[in-house]
């Protein structure tokens, strides 16, 4: 599979989502999240507009103070199961 997709892997990826939380009694909250994956171990993921500063950085070197989710060596499981699509152009 290395070699028939060698070159074609993507390295990094980023998009935005419409997040919807659900709060006890019914309410919905929504909000943006603009994120962004590199490799299978570097995770960023901006609440609301990039530029205001409310985020969460997911790297190894951080540590669990900083992890998102559980520390792991091999990455996070977003950023790996992301990053496993192939490019098809």
């Amino acid at each position: 599979m290395h070699t028939a997709y060698a070159g074609r892997w993507y390295t990094s990826i980023a998009f935005v989502q419409k997040t919807t939380l659900v709060r006890p009694g019914g309410q919905r909250d929504t909000a943006t999240w603009y994120e962004s994956l590199k490799g299978p171990n570097l995770l960023r993921i901006d609440f609301g507009d990039p530029a205001a500063g409310r985020g969460a950085i997911r790297a190894p070197a951080l540590g669990d103070g900083g992890a998102l989710g559980e520390r792991s060596a091999a990455g996070h499981a977003l950023a790996a199961a992301s990053l496993s699509v192939v490019r098809t152009r």
